[in-house]
């Protein structure tokens, strides 16, 4: 076989190997994209679930504070009235003082 053979054999060769290998990367391209978008399925799933839980807890905490904003508005005239007899309380004993 002659030289000019021998390359053109090489380069056959080569042609099929490349061919190879590119069908190779394609299938490997593809079977990473579907893995990617599993793992993208999970990921959102994951966000979804950790949504769902925050808006959860938005929704406990707004109860709570709900409820202590309730309880206060029953207490505030109580307070109002303590408020005021302790100011009462505190200008009577002053005008007890004695002059000092």
């Amino acid at each position: 076989m002659d030289s000019v053979q021998m390359l053109r054999a090489e380069v056959a060769r080569l042609s099929r190997q490349s061919t190879t290998d590119f069908e190779f990367t394609v299938i490997a391209l593809k079977d990473m994209g579907a893995r990617m978008n599993a793992f993208g399925r999970e990921m959102e799933s994951g966000f979804d679930q950790l949504a769902g839980r925050m808006k959860l807890q938005e929704q406990r905490l707004g109860a709570v504070l709900q409820a202590v904003d309730n309880t206060l508005g029953l207490y505030e005239p109580a307070w109002d009235r303590l408020t005021d007899l302790d100011l009462r309380v505190q200008a009577l004993e002053k005008k007890q003082e004695p002059a000092g």
